[in-house]
């Protein structure tokens, strides 16, 4: 039977190890022959359920252009630790980007269960209201965002987009 195996890199590699890997593994889906399948997808030692940095690794792997390999560990930090609201975020935030947003919704409503006063998950939520078309809702959001930090840049920017799209 299969199980859940990782390689194991020394340190949070960079996005060029990733982008070998990541080769390495469609190879290995394209032709068996080229090396191990799922379970085992790169050369390197192996072991079963390893002590990582989840987090460092699903992050390396998103900023190297793989948001679906990403969501693997941060859905693992989830199942791992339910109340982890940056994971939650993350995955929001992948799943906004890639415009999944059922999925960004669900995630992004668990992180301001967990953290309320985060103004990162109050602007991504507004953004999967400006992504349904929504603009008054995600301003909404976005003002709530901006009442727990004024100044930050990407807010202002998201909330006078949404502002200009209200009419």
């Amino acid at each position: 039977s299969e199980g859940l195996a990782h390689k194991v890199y020394p340190s949070v590699p960079p996005a060029s190890v990733l982008h070998a890997d990541m080769e390495k593994l469609r190879a290995s889906q394209r032709d068996p022959s080229v090396g191990q399948r799922l379970a085992l997808p790169f050369e390197g030692q192996y072991y079963t359920q390893p002590a990582r940095r989840y987090f460092q690794l699903g992050a390396a792997f998103l900023s190297a252009g793989y948001p679906d390999q990403a969501l693997q560990y941060l859905n693992e930090i989830v199942r791992q630790t339910p109340a982890n609201y940056k994971a939650q975020l993350a995955i929001g935030q992948i799943h906004l980007e890639a415009g999944r947003l059922d999925e960004a919704q669900r995630a992004l409503e668990t992180a301001r269960e967990l953290n309320p006063q985060s103004p990162e998950v109050w602007n991504n939520l507004g953004g999967v209201q400006a992504a349904r078309g929504n603009y008054t809702e995600a301003l909404t959001l976005y003002e709530k965002a901006l009442s727990f930090k004024a100044t930050l840049p990407y807010v202002l920017n998201n909330a006078a987009q949404a502002y200009a799209k209200t009419g």
